[in-house]
């Protein structure tokens, strides 16, 4: 196994711990000072502040930060590269599978 493998993956640990902390600590905080005194919302302690957060991730969110974006992103640049180095029959070909579903079995 490699060392370096092993403190990156403790950095990335220790760094997405601390981030859940601060939000959870945001959300409690937040919550605590507008949404029980504006709305008569009950006061949360520091867990359910962290479920608050994980529920809105759930029914909002989905897929970590950011909704995925930056990993569509680099997934897209990487079929796009791909892409052009087909040969024009090859092309055609991807694209007529591609499109088999949606356009009942041929490319438009």
């Amino acid at each position: 196994m490699n060392v370096r493998k092993v403190l990156h993956g403790i950095k990335f640990f220790v760094f997405g711990a601390t981030l859940l902390a601060l939000f959870g600590a945001a959300v409690f905080y937040l919550w605590n000072a507008l949404a029980a005194p504006l709305f008569g919302a009950p006061l949360l302690n520091y867990w359910q502040a962290l479920g608050l957060l994980a529920l809105a991730r759930i029914l909002v969110g989905g897929r970590g930060f950011g909704g995925g974006g930056f990993r569509r992103r680099i997934w897209h640049k990487q079929m796009e590269e791909r892409f052009a180095q087909l040969s024009p029959e090859e092309r055609e070909r991807f694209l007529n599978v591609m499109g088999a579903g949606a356009h009942g079995g041929h490319h438009r």
